[in-house]
């Protein structure tokens, strides 16, 4: 029995070390997989941060043209380009000479201000000139005469 026992401990010390050994190994290979994950995970920041900053400069890109194009679309702009809104005392916009008669009170909106003025005699349009007609060249005609 004596024997058996020192035989049993000796094999419990020996999985004991071994437990240990293999627990220290653990370990080490779970720190290892650990910083491989971390690099891993850094790595994946570090595309998902310029994918997000490439989507926003997109969006910030687009913004900024349909800002463009809103202000090149705005009233304001056809205003420094030299057009004026005209409104009558109403405050309804004019849009043809009939809708002011003489003597309506008018509020002309130019670039940098407000006129306000008061409606005269409508002045006609010119009358159209004619348009001058050519005369067509008959593919005949000798005009350029003979080169040799």
């Amino acid at each position: 029995p004596q024997a058996e026992l020192a035989r049993v401990r000796e094999q419990l010390r020996g999985l004991g070390a071994r437990l240990q050994q293999g627990y220290r190994a653990r370990r080490v290979l779970a720190g290892q997989e650990n910083a491989a994950a971390r690099q891993r995970l850094a790595g994946a920041a570090q595309r998902l941060d310029r994918a997000v900053a490439g989507l926003i400069g997109g969006h910030q890109d687009r913004i900024d043209r349909l800002a463009r194009l809103q202000e090149s679309l705005s009233h304001r702009s056809a205003l420094a380009r030299g057009f004026a809104l005209v409104h009558d005392d109403s405050g309804a916009l004019v849009r043809s000479v009939a809708q002011a008669p003489p003597g309506t009170g008018l509020d002309i909106e130019i670039a940098d201000g407000r006129i306000q003025a008061r409606a005269g005699i409508a002045i006609p349009d010119p009358p159209a000139r004619p348009r001058l007609r050519r005369r067509l060249k008959r593919a005949d005609s000798d005009d350029q005469g003979s080169l040799f």
